[in-house]
């Protein structure tokens, strides 16, 4: 059977994580966001305060560009709105630097970024908002959408964004 923390246990082992956080180690900071994620050992408050805070943990230690799961877990976070405004173009930035950081992340990353672009696709299909379609072209950050790639890898896009100028 497995074994369930107290939530007093919870929040002894939230204190030596956090401390071990203060002083930079990325694995920490994942713990410490999973923690804030899920509820274990803090304070009562609102969900919305304590994903906000996991969002912050998870975003210190991706800052590292050393873990891919704080990489992934804010990519879930921004895909789904949890703790952050919801944007699937920062998802899936963050999907992909979790691939780029650990290539063992790929069939967790693949599942994810699938997922997304059929999200996306039902926005871009029943106009969504433009940060959760990924199938456009953003002129003003000169970024292919989904579709722009198909194109260029078809050789017939014909846009002046960044991917297609540098072929």
């Amino acid at each position: 059977a497995p074994h369930i923390l107290s939530n007093d246990t919870a929040r002894l082992a939230l204190t030596q994580w956090t401390r071990s956080a203060a002083q930079r180690n990325i694995a920490s900071l994942v713990k410490v966001g999973d923690y804030y994620y899920h509820g274990l050992g803090v304070p009562d408050e609102p969900a919305t305060i304590r994903y906000e805070k996991a969002a912050g943990f998870y975003q210190s230690a991706a800052d590292t560009s050393m873990s891919a799961l704080a990489m992934w877990n804010l990519g879930y976070m921004y895909e789904n709105g949890v703790g952050v405004p919801q944007d699937y173009h920062l998802a899936k930035r963050h999907y992909d630097s979790a691939l780029t950081v650990n290539s063992e992340a790929y069939i967790p990353v693949t599942l994810s970024l699938m997922r997304l672009q059929a999200k996306s696709l039902w926005y871009a299909l029943f106009d969504g908002a433009d940060n959760l379609n990924l199938w456009h072209y953003d002129e003003e950050a000169g970024e292919c959408g989904i579709l722009c790639s198909v194109l260029v890898s078809l050789n017939v896009c014909n846009r002046k964004c960044l991917q297609c100028t540098s072929l």
